[in-house]
Order: structure tokens, then sequence, then C-alpha cells
């Protein structure tokens, strides 16, 4: 039998890599795919990409728009793998901000969230996803 590597955020997300995106969980019916390029290909599973890269640089409008698919996901009952390569950064970055929207809480509160549950290893500058959330607090790797 199969372990999975992912981890459960919630009841409805879970955070991966790009391996457990090429043979998810069977909960699975939903992957977000944050990779510069996608190679999920699946007719069983609906999956959206958007691309980031691995630090500074994203648009503001890619990290929006993968906080609303997530949370479109969400509401209509999914169950959600969100991966990058590793599941470290750009993934927990993007659960972050969602955790941040969905709960009201700071972007350290959402990040320990997500810490209690998976390793999370957050690239330098992908703390500017965190500069348009209106938080007034940020998280910065070390």
């Amino acid at each position: 039998m199969r372990s999975y590597p992912m981890d459960w955020i919630t009841d409805s997300i879970a955070i991966g890599n790009f391996v457990d995106a090429e043979n998810p969980d069977p909960k699975i019916d939903f992957i977000l795919c944050l990779k510069p390029e996608c190679n999920v290909e699946r007719s069983d599973i609906e999956t959206v990409h958007i691309p980031l890269i691995d630090g500074s640089g994203n648009s503001s409008h890619h990290y929006r728009d993968a906080v609303r698919k997530l949370a479109r996901a969400v509401v209509a009952g999914k169950k959600v793998l969100v991966h990058c390569h590793a599941g470290r950064s750009r993934s927990a970055t993007i659960v972050a901000k969602y955790l941040m929207e969905s709960m009201g809480i700071s972007s350290d509160e959402a990040l320990a969230v997500i810490s209690q549950k998976r390793e999370i290893c957050l690239t330098r500058g992908i703390e500017e996803a965190f500069q348009d959330s209106g938080s007034g607090r940020t998280h910065r790797p070390e």
C-alpha cells in the first residue's frame, strides 16, 4: 500500500509535492499546481495551473488568482491538493494567504497553522506575496 507524504492542513486542503500530484491520494478531486510548468494531466481530477516561481518576481495577480481558485474549490466541497515542486514554499504561501483571508489571521499565524502539520521553508523573496494582503505583518524567511 502506498503512503501519501502530502499533509492535510485543513479538512479540505492538503499540501504536497509534484510526486503527490502525479499519483494523488484517492480523496483528492482538485489539484492546484503552482509550478512554472504543470505536467499533471488527469481526466479524473480537475487541475488548475497558476505559474509561480520560487522566490521574488511573481505577479500579485497570480497570488490573488491562486487564492481565489483555492477558495472556490473549498466552497464547492472539493478536497484540494496544493502543490509546487517540494510543497514547502509556494504551496505553503498560497495556503497561508487563503487561511489569512478565510480566518482573518496574520501571515505569521497562518504559517504557524501550516507548520504544525507540514515542514515549510519559504524561499527568500516569497514574502512579497504577503505585502498586498493588508495584514501589515509579514513573515520573513531566515
